[in-house]
């Protein structure tokens, strides 16, 4: 060891070979690509889609809730499914809870930020910290194909497709169709299509959004329906109306930004 002191030390100046120090330099370059490999793979480990309860609850007869929201970690989180007992749709954007609902007489949807205990019948839920934008220049005129272009663009980026995985999207939509399920509070028979029957469609045309969307090829019935890879809950920019989306055709004059969990 060398101490230093207004120019005196005490101790033995050791040099090291010219062999020692290649070896030297080696082993903390290894040092260092180790602690970037660890930190960037519990970087990934962290963007893991999770999920509460099941979609194939409903059909079930089950409206109960699976989970509350607050028990969740909220840093970061974005989520998406119905609220207990068929009382409106949930979205969750970056730990802010956004709930779509009906107007008692079913004709006018609503949007109510921050409410307090929410539970879900089903949820499905990440935590992420930061996104890579990447921006879909082809025509987007239905849902199909907008399944098929996440999947190819999130590849291409890098995600691991085989696995679950959240996104986001930010566009124009020309034509569109929505639904928030508000099922009848009087109601007292609980039959397989409870879902269907308690469904309020709601049409949208020219309207800027934004859309929280989960996929995966592993969890239809669970997450996603029967038929498709991707579960996605809208809002509008106008504030007042979000839900379920069902139907879509974004507007070809502006491009649609995709958002994937940052690598």
């Amino acid at each position: 060891m060398i101490f230093i002191n207004k120019g005196i030390y005490s101790g033995t100046l050791t040099f090291m070979k010219p062999r020692e120090m290649v070896i030297g330099l080696r082993i903390c370059l290894l040092i260092i690509l180790s602690g970037l490999f660890l930190q960037k793979t519990n970087c990934q480990a962290r963007i893991k889609v999770n999920f509460a309860g099941a979609m194939m609850k409903i059909r079930q007869g089950d409206l109960s809730a699976a989970v509350l929201l607050d028990t969740l970690p909220q840093a970061h989180l974005f989520a998406i499914g119905p609220i207990e007992n068929l009382q409106g749709e949930l979205l969750v954007w970056d730990g802010k809870p956004f709930k779509a609902a009906m107007m008692p007489d079913r004709k006018q949807p609503f949007v109510e930020k921050a409410p307090a205990n929410l539970k879900a019948i089903f949820l499905v839920y990440a935590n992420v910290p930061a996104w890579d934008t990447v921006i879909i220049r082809e025509p987007v005129p239905d849902m199909a194909t907008l399944e098929k272009l996440v999947g190819q663009y999130a590849h291409r980026q890098g995600t691991d497709t085989s696995q679950a995985f959240p996104f986001l999207l930010f566009g124009k939509i020309a034509k569109g169709l929505g639904h928030i399920q508000m099922l009848d509070t009087a109601a007292t028979k609980i039959t397989p299509t409870v879902g269907d029957d308690a469904k309020v469609f709601l049409p949208i045309e020219n309207q800027k959004a934004q859309f929280v969307g989960f996929y995966s090829h592993h969890h239809q019935r669970v997450f996603t329906h029967h038929d498709s890879y991707i579960h996605i809950h809208y809002r509008l920019y106008t504030k007042y109306h979000a839900g379920h989306l069902d139907e879509v055709a974004f507007d070809k004059g502006e491009p649609v930004r995709l958002l994937l969990p940052r690598k």
